[in-house]
């Protein structure tokens, strides 16, 4: 190759590399499968979280589920809707993740319905099943309103 001591001479039909398009098409393709990775990966991370919340969720339906049954019985929990703190406060004991707030109802020894929260995450129970809901569930809940009567008509616009 090397002639007298000077530099091979390159031959253009003999190229090692790659042009900067060839490069750039790559970088393209490899950025596209990475955005896709990407998202994959943080659905699933949300699905297992909504997972967790429901689970999470279950074991405290079933913990009060049991502590109503039990307390027919005893008659620690009636019937009716119970605050997550007041349920704590009657001496419910749960492993695991315990709801931040919400509220339940108990109707002839079970939770028929409810709205648990866990930080940002809600799961509702409706008809005594537990499902991941995204948005807050205790939105629908307003407490009543006393007026005062002052002796004429008074209307009200509710939205």
């Amino acid at each position: 190759m090397y002639s007298k001591g000077r530099w091979p001479i390159m031959n253009k039909k003999n190229k090692n590399g790659f042009t900067l398009v060839e490069l750039m098409a790559v970088i393209v393709i490899l950025a596209i499968i990475v955005l896709l990775a990407f998202n994959k990966i943080k659905n699933s991370i949300k699905k297992s979280s909504e997972n967790a919340v429901v689970a999470n969720a279950n074991v405290f339906v079933k913990a009060v589920n049991d502590a109503a049954s039990t307390s027919r019985i005893t008659g620690q929990y009636e019937d009716g809707e119970y605050e997550v703190s007041d349920i704590f406060d009657l001496g419910l004991s749960i492993s695991g993740t315990k709801p931040d707030d919400g509220f339940i109802t108990i109707s002839e020894g079970i939770v028929t319905k409810g709205c648990l929260i866990y930080e940002s995450d809600f799961a509702i129970i409706e008809d005594s099943k537990v499902s991941y809901i995204k948005e807050d569930c205790t939105l629908g809940i307003v407490e009543p309103t006393t007026f005062a009567y002052k002796g004429s008509e008074e209307t009200y616009n509710v939205t």
